[in-house]
């Protein structure tokens, strides 16, 4: 659905709702709301429809050791007006990545252990079509060589670091925040500052959101289940309690308004730029493949309980159901094993000495990126565009991101099927019927979803044990 359509459909629902509380006694279908919504709106359409050929620009820096394996940041160049903030901040910052490892490889001949590549994606705006052609027609090669993908799009609208990511790469994302020195103006007086200085005063724990919807990420980690960073420093909430910047894709969103209000000075712009070149260099350099899944597990554990799953999916299935209690019971017990061996893992990689083998480095590599493909194996139910089982958006609400994506579009779902039943007095006895077979069919899709998580566990578990060095 197009955006002035959505506008259309929003401007009618608005003079349906005005017309209910002006005229409740008549019907909004009646001829006098038809003559007075036509003296009250008068709407022209001026789209084009076309055809048109988008340009992606890729560039790369071959890596030196493993340079089939790379490291993917991206921004998109296109934009609805001047959009100096979205996404020419997270361009400009991008750009400046790109001249500072360009310029050191030209001077020293350095290259990273695995390839750098950057992206600049075209028609993001449109919805995300540059990005997502890309990730299809590339995807057996992203899925066996790619890393991690960093989104730079929106990076600057405030002074305050807030970035988002997949829980795997939290901590590479915390440890780099520690090593880039504040921008804010009491960092002049305290030069030891750092950003996550400033992130524990907003935070005061070290808690990463879980990676958002709404850009180029989504074809990377919930398309093909690719680790991912989103990267923005936005306003203070505590002083402006709003969700984005209100010149937000206007006419207002200028150089003139970043340079004199949001970044006079370039500061924030100078710490995105070095966020982007200390990941890049620290997941690209790195010996082993820095994701971690003892952190991954964790996560997984918390937002189970938070989000209340065991008691949502206790509603749904049949008590006397011994197989429906099995699925749900093999599923919790999986993740608890998961945790143990990510547990374990994780006092293994502490211990872990680097050699020189390069052979051996190699196939503990291959078992990191393959733990974290096992919980992408084909596409959620209903869901063409979305294989990662752990976080995804719903079906409900594209910019939601949840644990268990599958699951919560089965129970809400079901739960709506509820409503309707509800909502009306009689039923027919077919109506009935009809009701009753989409549930146990809502139901059995269910069950097999959990088995498949619960499987999906089980195989991470098996690559975790293996201790190939």
């Amino acid at each position: 659905m197009s955006t002035c359509t959505k506008i259309i459909i929003i401007i009618i629902i608005i003079n349906l709702i005005n017309f209910y509380v002006l005229f409740p006694s008549h019907h909004p279908f009646d001829f006098q709301f038809n003559s007075i919504l036509e003296s009250r709106l008068r709407m022209v359409i001026n789209n084009r429809l076309v055809e048109k050929v988008i340009y992606n620009v890729i560039g790369v820096l071959d890596g030196s050791v493993e340079p089939d394996r790379f490291v993917l940041v991206g921004n998109h160049r296109d934009a609805w007006s001047y959009g100096a903030m979205d996404a020419a901040s997270g361009g400009a910052s991008m750009l400046e990545t790109i001249k500072s490892f360009g310029a050191y490889h030209k001077e020293t001949g350095w290259r990273p252990r695995r390839s750098l590549v950057f992206a600049s994606w075209a028609a993001e705006e449109l919805g995300m079509i540059g990005s997502t052609e890309w990730t299809e027609e590339f995807k057996p090669i992203l899925e066996r060589d790619l890393i991690a993908y960093i989104n730079v799009d929106t990076c600057v609208y405030g002074p305050l670091i807030k970035p988002d990511a997949s829980p795997s790469l939290a901590t590479i994302l915390l440890d780099t925040i520690k090593r880039i020195p504040s921008h804010l103006s009491d960092a002049l007086i305290d030069l030891n500052r750092t950003l996550y200085d400033d992130w524990s005063e907003l935070n005061q724990i070290d808690k990463v959101d879980v990676i958002s919807s709404g850009s180029d990420q989504m074809a990377f980690v919930f398309g093909n289940g690719i680790p991912s960073i989103n990267l923005h420093f936005k306003h203070d909430k505590r002083k402006f309690p709003v969700s984005g910047y209100p010149a937000y894709h206007t006419s207002y969103e200028t150089f003139y308004l970043v340079e004199k209000f949001i970044d006079p000075e370039f500061r924030i712009h100078q710490s995105c730029s070095r966020l982007i070149n200390l990941l890049l260099y620290s997941i690209s350099s790195s010996t082993l493949i820095p994701l971690d899944f003892h952190r991954l597990s964790g996560k997984i554990l918390d937002d189970y309980i938070e989000d209340n799953l065991d008691a949502r999916l206790l509603k749904i299935i049949d008590q006397n159901d011994s197989d429906e209690l099995k699925s749900l019971e093999f599923l919790r017990s999986s993740m608890k094993k998961f945790s143990n061996a990510t547990k374990q893992w994780q006092l293994f990689l502490d211990q872990f000495v680097e050699n020189k083998n390069p052979l051996e480095i190699r196939q503990l590599n291959d078992l990191i990126m393959m733990i974290e493909h096992s919980f992408s194996p084909r596409a959620l139910r209903k869901r063409p565009s979305v294989k990662n089982l752990l976080y995804g958006t719903i079906l409900s609400d594209s910019y939601r991101t949840v644990l268990f994506p599958g699951i919560n579009d089965i129970l809400d779902e079901i739960k709506q099927l509820e409503k309707t039943k509800q909502r009306k007095i009689r039923w027919t006895h077919e109506e009935l019927n009809e009701i009753e077979t989409e549930t146990k069919q809502l139901r059995r899709s269910l069950l097999r979803h959990l088995n498949e998580i619960t499987l999906s566990f089980e195989q991470a578990v098996r690559l975790l044990q293996q201790k190939l060095i």
